[in-house]
This record gives structure tokens, C-alpha cells and sequence, in this order.
């Protein structure tokens, strides 16, 4: 790839780290409001619930791009050993004595 998307991939997944840092600062820190609010409509419980909906869902991302990232490296590593027994083959070393 360019340069210039791995920056900018750089700076997006930076931007989402630091994002999730500070909604997660602002859950744990007004965690109680939401149990001792009386208002109907408050500001701020709604901002609480929302900080805990976006970092729950960075959460499941990140679990998910995680095990897709172990499945695609197990599955990497299968392909290269297929390819090593190939060329262990007797046809794939005849093929290569009578080139």
C-alpha cells in the first residue's frame, strides 16, 4: 500500500483509541449518576449511555478484528506449508529435472 493510507489509517485507528480513552474516563467517572438521577430527560445520563454504547461496541471490534487477524494468520501459515510439501513432491521435482 501507499504511504499516505497507511497514515491515514494510522491517524484514524490513533483517533478511535484516544475517543474510546476519553468516553471510557467519562463513563467511570459519572458511573453513580446514573443511579441517583431523579430527571426525566437528564443530559447527562444520556451522554453516559452513550459513551458506554460506543465503547462496548470498540470492544467488540477490536475482539473481532482480533480473532479474524489469528484466523487469517493460522490460515497463512497452513497455506505456506502446502506449498513447502509441493515442492517436496516427487512430480514437482521431476517437473524441475526436466526443465
Amino acid at each position: 500500500m501507499d504511504k499516505k493510507v497507511y497514515r491515514v489509517l494510522k491517524t484514524i485507528v490513533i483517533a478511535i483509541i484516544v475517543i474510546s480513552l476519553i468516553l471510557s474516563f467519562v463513563v467511570s467517572h459519572d458511573l453513580h449518576h446514573l443511579d441517583t438521577c431523579e430527571v426525566e430527560h437528564c443530559s447527562v445520563c444520556c451522554i453516559i449511555q452513550g459513551a458506554q454504547s460506543i465503547v462496548n461496541m470498540t470492544v467488540t471490534v477490536f475482539v473481532f478484528v482480533f480473532t479474524s487477524f489469528i484466523i487469517y494468520f493460522c490460515l497463512a501459515r497452513m497455506y505456506e506449508q502446502v506449498r513447502v510439501w509441493a515442492k517436496k513432491s516427487l512430480i514437482f521435482q521431476k517437473v524441475q529435472l526436466n526443465e
